[in-house]
């Protein structure tokens, strides 16, 4: 299946609460992206491990309130301007490697602020690309970007 994202931000994701207007939904997932900085902020370590696994508790948590798909890959291909994200029927091999090749050699301390701002847009050009999630907004990438902090 394929799903060509709208210029419009006006588009309304069918949702469970059964939200209606624009506003009602920024602000519900606004919430839910303040809920799930806070919680993974507090919990965040040094033995903290970021993955996959852990991109997709951010997205559940944010999301699961409002949307039955949260916290799973998308399982529709999508573009935008003609330009293709990652193919939805390769995505868990695509985060899979994402995960190998970049997350698990994050460091668990930084040295130096150039070190960590250059992680930081690494991982978030790399999801912009691969555009996990069914999904027009990155909220969750400055939350899990955040978590580097």
């Amino acid at each position: 299946m394929k799903y060509d994202l709208s210029n419009s931000e006006g588009d309304i994701f069918p949702n469970l609460l059964g939200l209606s207007s624009v506003s009602e939904v920024n602000g519900s997932e606004f919430e839910g992206f303040l809920k799930a900085e806070i919680y993974f902020t507090e919990r965040l370590n040094s033995s903290t491990k970021f993955s996959k696994t852990y991109i997709l508790k951010i997205h559940k948590m944010a999301l699961g309130h409002l949307n039955s798909f949260a916290g799973k890959l998308r399982d529709v291909n999508l573009s935008k301007g003609g330009f293709p994200f990652a193919s939805a029927k390769f995505l868990p091999e695509t985060m899979s490697a994402f995960e190998n090749d970049i997350l698990v050699k994050l460091p668990n301390k930084y040295l130096n602020r150039e070190a960590l701002i250059n992680d930081i847009a690494v991982v978030h050009g790399e999801l912009l690309f691969i555009h996990p999630f069914a999904r027009r907004k990155w909220p969750y990438c400055k939350t899990f970007g955040k978590s580097y902090v």
